[in-house]
């Protein structure tokens, strides 16, 4: 049952969150009518989420849990840990990551009521997006409602499915950016490091014990 499964495998909930609803795997396999690969960071944006905030992650690719934490690990992510396809290594024909169609019934039924204790809620267009709104708007609470693909004047299109590809492209370069970054980072600690180890060298050189305080300069020779 659902209660069983929350009970055995749902995260613990904070008393505030923002629910992001992250749609990939075949959206981009529809030809004409596919829809676009957005970056966790397009949601966090349009969101106008900040570091450290709770953010319960829906999604059915497992690539945007690794992108979460890899990229955007300042914030507190939360998710049920399930089986995922990667990307859209699942076609169309295989929408059953678990290989059991109960089990992700009970699942979906799960992220609604997980979805309910958020009091704010990022997506792009889908049905499933609009199931968890009205889910998460039945507590009678206010939810604030933001779309990442709000500005994509083609939301359905066959250029769009190329977007898979370009989101890997995109990460692998940040992912070199962020490299270089820390190499960067290191290297002028390095430097630094060998400054301050050179001028207590200098300082020792110019100084020898004796006298009052227990160290006096050293004479010129």
């Amino acid at each position: 049952s659902v209660f069983e499964y929350m009970k055995e495998k749902a995260p613990k909930m904070p008393t505030t969150c923002t629910a992001m609803h992250v749609r990939r795997s075949d959206v981009v396999l529809h030809d004409e009518s596919s829809r676009k690969y957005f970056p966790i960071s397009s949601y966090l944006e349009k969101a106008g989420l900040t570091p450290k905030e709770n953010v319960l992650l829906l999604t059915d690719d497992a690539n945007a849990i690794q992108e979460a934490h890899e990229f955007h690990p300042e914030y507190n992510w939360i998710y049920l840990k399930r089986k995922r396809h990667r990307g859209s290594e699942g076609g169309w024909e295989n929408q059953t990551p678990s290989k059991n169609p109960k089990e992700e019934v009970i699942i979906l039924l799960t992220i609604l009521e997980l979805a309910k204790q958020c009091n704010a809620f990022v997506h792009t267009d889908s049905n499933l997006a609009n199931v968890i709104y009205d889910s998460m708007t039945s507590t009678g609470r206010p939810v604030e409602r933001f779309r990442a693909d709000e500005d994509l004047e083609e939301k359905y299109h066959s250029n769009n499915t190329a977007s898979e590809a370009a989101l890997k492209e995109k990460l692998a370069s940040d992912r070199i950016a962020m490299g270089d970054r820390g190499t960067k980072k290191q290297s002028g600690r390095r430097i630094e490091k060998r400054r301050d180890e050179g001028m207590k060298r200098r300082r020792g050189r110019g100084m020898k014990k004796g006298g009052d305080n227990g160290m006096v300069p050293m004479k010129k020779r």
